[in-house]
């Protein structure tokens, strides 16, 4: 525990106490646990910057004070740190080695430039002859290396100066040193390759560069640094000239600090099953990703119409599936804010040529760099000339952002003058062919089930403020929460923007870790999650863009939800691959006693697995879901537990509190053989009050989100370590001895180059087929089938 800038500090010759010499409002004498505290203050890191500003970008640190004893050396080196001196004292005309030095007489006044014709101002080791007694240090100055170079120039390569034999002087000598102050000659092949010029405010929030660094490196998420390795750290940096060090105490007082400005908050959360879980603000990651400069260029906030599928903004989900409130509720054009179903005026093309029209937008969309919309045609009314209706005679119109010419905001209020009618309420559509006249004689005019009513309540909930929506890909597995290789089981959900390139969006530096623990269960944390993200559905999340460089609304909503077949079967609720209907995607069954018997029933199960079954969907669960509650309800757990069977269908969120109910109804049964007057379905509903409105899984409590169609299959557990893994496990068991060895001698002799893959190893490979990992099975994958030719059979046969 020490202070990073002695210098600012006067220290009592007695007492050992320190105070603020830096002009701070608190110049009280305090032990050195006061000055740390006193040093890690804004107030002190302002004074002390103002100063340091002052002093020059090669500021040295001042001397401690000197004893009275030296009334020369006193007179040489009066500065900011004399004993004596008061705190606020300022020598704006201090000369230092330049001023009355030991060569002069006492009383007579050296001019710089009769010190500059004795001593050679280029060489720091001859004012360490002024400063320090004749020492033998078995040496003279010609062998002594050149000066230091300046921090900005490249390092001098010096020769390493002879072991001093001969000891510093001590205090008592009448010279302060410190045990690591050496000549700058020591330091002359050091220099600051990291950044030749910066400043300490380039690092905030941290102090300096060595607050950052060191702060940093015990937060590696795959090399966790503890404290004693950068304490090691620290020593080894200092004794290679690196000054200004902070202590662990330092560092970790300021990492608190800045994690309780700046950074997430954690909570630790109980979910409806009383469980434990620690989550970060899902709002403050999502917010702090749009302040950073490095990563808000990079995310797309609307989808794009593109004829390749390489991003998550050109897929379906995005660009059509989801409602147009989520796709992108609105864009800014000449600063005028456009959203979706709001009529705006723009010219569209008629048989005519371009014409001005008033049109509602459904969605807005990317289209080679350029915002485009899908709008309908709006028209007045055939017969009543006081409203506007939809006209359903065409398709939806493509038409860029550039023809826009007024939004709803402005042409709600100058609608007359383009003799047009309150554009706030559209109730009805008029249909017929494309040819069909405008007439209501030739049109049907349909109500619309409900009105468009405008605006749109996002326009009145942003208040001027852009609205970005931030679609998510959320991740979730079981990993240990040790560090070392003993199994400590932590389920953790991670979140990335789908919005982000492919290529940035795997990067460790965009994948945000939201939420564990090792009691709850995922369907538990995301309980959390969903209640968020369905809240501020309405309200949006405020942030800063740094982009814009204004305050923004955000609306995040889940794309997808990634992870292996297990957690993808948990979070559809699907029974797994275990059960008779295996697939989470559709209705495929496997064993079924309702198949004939024999060739004829195997034969109808292969066919139904290679066909495309009927797909599962979030409606069909939610309705089995029900039917089990209404068993359970009733009495009759049993009839639940074989809907499950039958259907597949197994929300083990909603399975605790069917566990509590058919608890409650043994209980209740067993009253009944004792002879009690109990009404069990009266005692269930009892019990069924003290639990949530809702019981079922929190994934089928997201609109946008279909368990059953949004969680895509996982490749690496499917095919690289399911199919592939387990072929060559069986090709490689089915081998003689001899064959095995002509099977190891091909795979050395494969040649690997193009393919970016090291040299596999025949021996590895056979005589550890049964247990290879990931990179060994991707590997095997490229070169198994030319290994394999003629020792196996063919799959084509």
């Amino acid at each position: 525990m020490s202070l990073q800038r002695l210098h600012t500090f006067e220290m009592h010759p007695v007492n050992k106490k320190f105070r603020c010499i830096v002009g701070c409002e608190n110049t009280n004498w305090v032990y050195l646990s006061g000055a740390i505290r006193h040093e890690a203050t804004e107030e002190h890191t302002l004074n002390v910057r103002d100063w340091e500003y002052l002093q020059g970008p090669e500021h040295m640190f001042s001397s401690p004070g000197l004893s009275d004893e030296d009334e020369t050396l006193t007179r040489m080196l009066i500065g900011p740190s004399v004993g004596s001196d008061p705190p606020d004292a300022i020598f704006n005309d201090w000369q230092g080695p330049f001023g009355v030095t030991p060569l002069h007489e006492e009383g007579i006044e050296a001019t710089p430039r009769d010190v500059v014709e004795e001593v050679d101002d280029d060489s720091n080791e001859n004012i360490y002859e002024w400063l320090l007694p004749k020492v033998d240090y078995g040496y003279t100055n010609e062998d002594l290396p050149p000066s230091s170079p300046p921090r900005q120039e490249e390092p001098l390569e010096v020769e390493e100066p002879p072991a001093l034999d001969t000891e510093f002087p001590s205090s008592d000598s009448g010279v302060f040193r410190q045990d690591n102050t050496v000549p700058d000659w020591y330091h002359a092949g050091i220099a600051d390759n990291f950044s030749p010029q910066y400043h300490d405010d380039d690092w905030w929030p941290w102090r300096d560069r060595e607050d950052a660094i060191l702060d940093v490196m015990s937060a590696f998420p795959r090399s966790v640094f503890s404290t004693r390795e950068i304490e090691a750290t620290q020593w080894f940096a200092s004794k290679h000239g690196v000054q200004n060090l902070p202590s662990m105490r330092q560092i970790k007082d300021r990492r608190a600090k800045n994690i309780s400005q700046y950074g997430p908050s954690t909570d630790l959360r109980f979910s409806s099953h009383g469980n434990a879980f620690a989550q970060l603000d899902l709002g403050q990651l999502l917010s702090n990703e749009f302040a950073n400069p490095i990563i808000r260029p990079h995310i797309r906030t609307l989808s794009e119409d593109s004829s390749e599928l390489k991003e998550a903004c050109q897929a379906l989900k995005w660009s059509q599936e989801v409602t147009a409130e989520l796709a992108g509720p609105m864009v800014r054009h000449d600063n005028h804010d456009y959203f979706v179903d709001e009529p705006a005026l723009a010219e569209i093309p008629e048989h005519t040529g371009e014409v001005w029209n008033v049109v509602l937008p459904s969605r807005w969309y990317r289209r080679s760099g350029s915002i485009w919309a899908r709008v309908q045609v709006l028209r007045i009314h055939p017969s009543l000339n006081s409203q506007l209706i939809i006209d359903g005679r065409h398709e939806c119109l493509e038409v860029p952002l550039s023809k826009f010419l007024v939004s709803y905001d402005v042409l709600s209020k100058t609608y007359n003058i383009y003799g047009l009618p309150n554009p706030s309420r559209i109730l009805a559509r008029g249909c017929g062919t494309q040819h069909t006249p405008w007439s209501i004689n030739t049109l049907t005019v349909d109500v619309l089930g409900s009105p468009i009513q405008s605006p749109n309540h996002w326009r009145v909930t942003a208040a001027g403020r852009p609205i970005h929506v931030v679609p998510l890909w959320l991740y979730c597995d079981d990993t240990s929460g040790n560090i070392s290789k003993k199994w400590n089981k932590h389920n953790s959900i991670l979140v990335t923007l789908a919005g982000l390139p492919s290529n940035l969006s795997h990067l460790l530096y965009n994948i945000l870790f939201l939420s564990t623990s090792n009691i709850a269960s995922p369907l538990e944390m995301f309980e959390s999650i969903v209640e968020y993200i369905n809240t501020v559905r309405e309200t949006g999340i405020e942030s800063f863009d740094c982009a814009l460089g204004q305050t923004v609304l955000l609306i995040p909503w889940v794309l997808a939800m990634l992870g292996d077949n297990p957690m993808q079967s948990e979070f559809s609720a699907h029974i797994g691959l275990t059960g008779k209907c295996f697939c989470r995607v559709c209705n495929v069954r496997g064993s079924d006693k309702n198949r004939p018997p024999g060739r004829e029933g195997q034969i109808q199960r292969v066919l139904e697995f290679t066909e495309c079954g009927r797909a599962r969907n979030k409606r069909e669960t939610l309705e089995h879901l029900a039917t089990q509650e209404k068993y359970v309800m009733e009495g009759a757990p049993t009839r639940a537990q074989a809907l499950i069977t039958d259907t597949g269908v197994k929300d083990k969120f909603f399975q605790h509190f069917i566990d509590i109910l058919a608890n409650a109804t043994s209980k209740g049964k067993e009253k009944l053989r004792k002879g009690f007057d109990v009404d069990i379905r009266e005692m269930l509903q009892d019990v069924r009050d003290t639990m949530p409105a809702n019981i079922f899984g929190p994934t089928l409590q997201l609109a946008e989100f279909d368990p059953a169609a949004d969680t895509p299959v996982e490749i690496l557990h499917v095919i690289l370590l399911g199919l592939v893994k387990y072929f060559w496990r069986d090709a490689v068991s089915r081998q003689t001895k001899d064959q095995k060895e002509i099977l190891k001698a091909r795979i050395d002799s494969f040649d690997t180059r193009g393919l970016g893959i090291p040299q596999p190893r025949g021996t590895t490979l056979v005589t550890y087929s049964d247990g290879q990992n990931c990179c060994n099975v991707y590997n095997t994958f490229k070169d198994a089938i030319i290994a394999c030719n003629k020792l196996t059979v063919l799959l084509h046969n």
